[in-house]
């Protein structure tokens, strides 16, 4: 990847930081002016190698309302907040999600919410209730683009 000369990275998988030693190891090998991004679901904390070496974290906690709640960890995500490098993205379907997001304690500076829906017609009737939900609590959208762009079509 470096014959490339590539200088911004984004790590996703999986859950990559399963995978801290080696993850370690390859932030170490990239070039120092690299920028490292890291995808992660914010279930396991990023060691201190990770967190002085990693530019931007984009932390994805799941809510109740997903298949895969198990995976809120709050005392997880409080060692993200602590990081400035870390933005915290969330699927919602409305309203009834802000209570448990709030509940969470993330600065709301660095808070991105984005409509659950996985065809383009379901986003689309989504959006302007999400839109108006981050208007009114002061935080930021992330447009599902992928969603937008290809509906359900994989392998894009």
């Amino acid at each position: 990847m470096l014959a490339f000369d590539c200088r911004h990275f984004v790590i996703t998988g999986g859950e990559p930081l399963l995978q801290t030693e080696k993850l370690e190891n390859l932030c170490l090998l990239l070039p120092e002016n690299s920028i490292i991004e890291v995808e992660t679901n914010g279930t396991l904390a990023p060691s201190p190698i990770l967190a002085q070496r990693v530019n931007q974290w984009n932390v994805s906690p799941k809510l109740r309302h997903s298949e895969n709640n198990a995976s809120l960890r709050p005392e997880i995500l409080s060692s993200f907040v602590s990081l400035p490098e870390a933005w915290f993205k969330f699927v919602v379907r409305g309203e009834e999600d802000w209570a448990e997001i709030e509940s969470l304690g993330l600065p709301r500076k660095r808070l991105l919410l984005m409509p659950c829906a996985a065809d383009r017609e379901s986003y689309r009737r989504a959006l302007p209730e999400v839109c108006e939900m981050c208007l009114r609590h002061g935080v930021r959208l992330s447009p599902r683009l992928h969603v937008e762009l290809w509906d359900q079509r994989r392998g894009c």
